[in-house]
């Protein structure tokens, strides 16, 4: 913003197209993770404003949100508009987990404080909880 509060300047630009509908900081990390309608989930350096390309990757689905364990930031949970929750390793980015027991878009993900369990809710209208430790089984 300008010093009236007036014309704010883009600092970071998000995506490259179509709605960016979920946004996560890392517990201990300086970095940001994004996600949207354009099918990528993207890794940002907040103190460079900069894109970690080796941990961006392409979905096949467009994504609606997320969130990282808040313990340790080793988990990262990506809610799909096709109703699927893919689970990754954030420190290398590989796909853990897979579920696929809804389908209609899942809006939110969040993990509880102590990262044990996973919330999910949807367009459907219902939480499904899963265990963390039991390899994300309800």
């Amino acid at each position: 913003m300008d010093e009236n509060g007036q014309n704010p300047k883009v600092i970071m630009r998000g995506h490259f197209s179509d709605t960016l509908s979920g946004l996560t900081t890392h517990p201990k990390l300086p970095e940001v993770v994004t996600c949207g309608e354009d099918c990528l989930l993207s890794v940002w350096n907040i103190g460079t404003k900069k894109q970690i390309i080796k941990k961006t990757r392409k979905l096949d689905f467009s994504a609606e949100a997320l969130d990282i364990s808040r313990v340790d930031g080793d988990y990262l949970a990506v809610g799909c508009s096709n109703g699927h929750v893919q689970i990754y390793d954030y420190n290398n980015m590989s796909l853990l987990h897979h579920i696929k027991d809804r389908t209609e878009a899942i809006t939110v993900v969040k993990f509880c404080p102590n990262a044990k369990s996973l919330a999910v809710g949807g367009s459907d209208s219902k939480i499904i909880v899963y265990g963390v430790t039991n390899k994300f089984k309800r």
